[in-house]
């Protein structure tokens, strides 16, 4: 009995040829097709980057149509006169807000425009001197924030002193 190879003995040596020849393109095909979309896959970088912005938002304080000097973020008024605050907005944002402490009471503005400004009266009576902590926030705040008294754009607003 021989040992041929069963599958290939029906065939004729001609036939066997062709059938060889066909394994060797598709062996060649897998190599030239298959194996460098493999390795681009495994070796492929992302070379896009993105670059991620956050909104910035800022203030400046006049005060009686002067510059107001601010120690960080404190403003030091005198008792016993008024003083137009004006709160000009700058920045990327679209909108901000401030919030103003003031002998741990907190008092918001409304929303103020990153290009626009915000005005409101501040009557200090009686004497000494006062700290107002002002505080610039981009975006909008919580319309039912409880937490901190709403000021309206040309308000007066009244403070006690000694």
């Amino acid at each position: 009995m021989r040992h041929d190879s069963a599958i290939f003995s029906r065939f004729s040596p001609k036939a066997r040829i062709y059938i060889m020849l066909f394994f060797v393109c598709v062996l060649f095909a897998c190599l030239t097709f298959l194996l460098p979309s493999t390795v681009a896959m495994f070796t492929d970088r992302i070379q896009t980057q993105i670059h991620i912005k956050t909104a910035s938002y800022g203030v400046s304080i006049v005060v009686d149509e002067q510059p107001a000097e601010l120690d960080g973020d404190v403003l030091r008024l005198a008792h016993g006169q008024e003083y137009d605050i004006c709160i000009n907005a700058s920045g990327t944002a679209s909108k901000g807000f401030c919030v103003i402490t003031v002998n741990e009471s907190q008092y918001r503005t409304g929303s103020i425009p990153a290009t626009g400004s915000f005005k409101f009266l501040l009557d200090l009576q009686g004497s000494g001197v006062s700290e107002f902590r002002i505080q610039a926030y981009w975006g909008d705040c919580s319309a039912d924030d409880s937490s901190a008294y709403l000021i309206e754009y040309g308000a007066t607003i009244t403070f006690e002193g000694e």
